[in-house]
């Protein structure tokens, strides 16, 4: 069967599509292709009134093939459902709003219909992550436990995403709020673990306890070494004389005498890795700390080439020269590296 290449495919679909008209392509139920010619025709000029009840017919169809198709993730009890049926809302809404203005402003009516749905959806969305954050703010103040509040933070600020502040005048007052009491503060590294959202050292003077008791221990570092070594083998010939040759004449001359010479270059590679355990521990002092003990090993690793030449050197190829490396320097660079990874991990854990 013979195939038939992706681009003449392509230029077969547009050639089809230039030759129907809004007519044809609304009784083939083409709806997007119908929407898209009758608004380029209003906004030539060609016979506008039919035209406009083209593109509205076809904008209808498309709005409730939409809705309809959609109805059962609507409906869903899951919000990645709604999600879902938002984004396609929103594309839908797009192409309405292209020919809106194509057509200029003949889909307006239909338009505002497709919004209205999606605002409802819109808010839908909203209103559950708005209410599953009043939620753990109740159970925070129900309980005391401060990771209610941060739970709670977290879904209102998925409410933001989705355009709370549009129907919430005060969700960055609760925001403020579950942060606020979400919080945990410590005592201890304050130097190394700084601060970050939801945990900040206690302030000087606090008239509160802290949450936790950091203390980190650094271990020392130790250091491992292993080689690895390859060899190449080299010949060469080197004048060690001259020798005097007499032809059956008489005549004298002179040839050099040549020696075979050889060299192993051999290539040594050192490989010098530093390490080192830190240990993380956490002391909870109110029963808040959401921070926990733990112990994590750091390695960094680097390695350098030796050369060595043995037996004669004038074998060897121009370029290639002895050379050594210091494994004490190599271990105090590693030193500083592997003190600059642990701080880095430090950092993220907290």
């Amino acid at each position: 069967m013979k195939v038939i290449p992706f681009t003449t495919v392509i230029l077969m679909v547009l050639l089809i599509f230039s030759c129907v008209t809004p007519e044809q392509a609304l009784e083939k139920k083409w709806y997007k292709t119908a929407m898209r010619l009758s608004a380029k025709q209003i906004k030539e000029g060609k016979d506008i009134e039919h035209n406009k009840r083209v593109l509205q017919t076809a904008a209808d169809h498309i709005i409730f093939n939409e809705i309809e198709s959609k109805k059962a993730l609507v409906n869903s009890p899951k919000v990645k459902d709604w999600i879902k049926v938002q984004d396609s809302y929103y594309k839908v809404l797009e192409d309405l709003g292209k020919a809106n203005i194509v057509s200029n402003g003949a889909l307006l009516t239909e338009y505002d219909e497709m919004c209205s749905t999606k605002k409802e959806l819109d808010f839908k969305i909203v209103e559950y992550y708005y209410q599953r954050g009043e939620k753990m703010l109740r159970k925070f103040y129900a309980e005391g436990q401060k990771s209610f509040a941060r739970s709670a933070y977290y879904e209102f600020a998925k409410a933001v995403k989705h355009g709370a502040k549009l129907y919430y005048n005060n969700i960055d007052a609760v925001m403020e709020e579950s942060h606020k009491n979400g919080i945990v503060y410590y005592i201890g590294e304050t130097h190394i673990v700084g601060s970050s959202f939801f945990l900040k050292p206690l302030p000087r003077n606090a008239d509160f306890k802290p949450d936790c008791d950091i203390d980190i221990d650094f271990g020392s570092h130790s250091f491992s070494t292993s080689t690895s070594s390859t060899s190449q083998h080299y010949t060469d010939e080197v004048v060690v004389g001259r020798e005097e040759v007499k032809d059956t004449s008489g005549n004298i001359t002179y040839k050099d005498i040549y020696e075979e010479i050889k060299a192993t270059v051999t290539t040594i590679t050192i490989t010098v890795t530093a390490s080192t355990w830190t240990s993380i521990n956490s002391r909870d002092l109110t029963g808040q700390c959401s921070i926990s003990s733990e112990s994590f090993h750091t390695s960094v690793s680097d390695d350098c080439e030796e050369i060595e030449i043995s037996g004669d050197s004038r074998a060897v190829p121009a370029g290639i020269t002895e050379k050594s490396c210091s494994v004490f320097f190599m271990e105090s660079d590693l030193s500083s590296d592997l003190d600059r990874k642990v701080d880095s991990k430090l950092y993220w854990k907290f």
